[in-house]
């Protein structure tokens, strides 16, 4: 399946390639970014960061999908969001995202995720998309309510070095029905 690349109003959503190895290492060893990720150890070394991006770019099938947040007015590179766990037997996948600090509290978190959304659905066929967020992390809990996921009675805890990190599922029904 081929994917494209979108576009909002102030960003550029490309997906991820080979170009991408630097932003994916500093995104990715910055504990800024990671403070709410909780899932993988931050990246240490370029060689994370390039079996990160060939996750995505080197798979036979495709489960997962990411694209690299770009600023439209300047190409600056500002986060990364996609999907993962895409299901085609049930219509369901789960969603993440990620933004480098400065550019917190602007918006362009729920621009990009909103356009993701629109765009994955009908490509997808997608009835139903989670959201795993640490429970401390308000603001992304805050962006998923505004685009009407709800939260369920469906926790998950991440072992993250040594330490567990409660974490609850956000979930959105999209009901995606092939025109007839």
């Amino acid at each position: 399946m081929i994917l494209h690349d979108l576009q909002t109003e102030r960003l550029i959503l490309k997906g991820i390639s080979e170009e991408d190895i630097d932003f994916i290492f500093q995104q990715f060893s910055n504990d800024e970014v990671n403070r709410y990720l909780y899932d993988a150890e931050p990246t240490k070394t370029r060689q994370d960061a390039e079996d990160i991006v060939h996750m995505y770019t080197q798979q036979k099938e495709t489960k997962a999908y990411r694209w690299i947040i770009t600023l439209k007015s300047d190409n600056t590179k500002i986060g990364t969001l996609g999907f993962h766990i895409w299901k085609r037997e049930t219509q369901t996948c789960e969603i993440g995202y990620d933004l480098q600090p400065n550019f917190w509290g602007k918006g362009y978190g729920k621009e990009a995720v909103k356009a993701m959304l629109d765009y994955i659905v009908p490509t997808l066929e997608l009835n139903s998309i989670t959201a795993c967020i640490y429970e401390e992390n308000i603001a992304s809990s805050a962006l998923v309510k505004s685009l009407g996921f709800t939260k369920s009675q469906e926790q998950r805890t991440e072992l993250f070095r040594g330490q567990e990190y409660l974490h609850s599922i956000y979930r959105k029904g999209v009901r995606y029905e092939k025109d007839l």
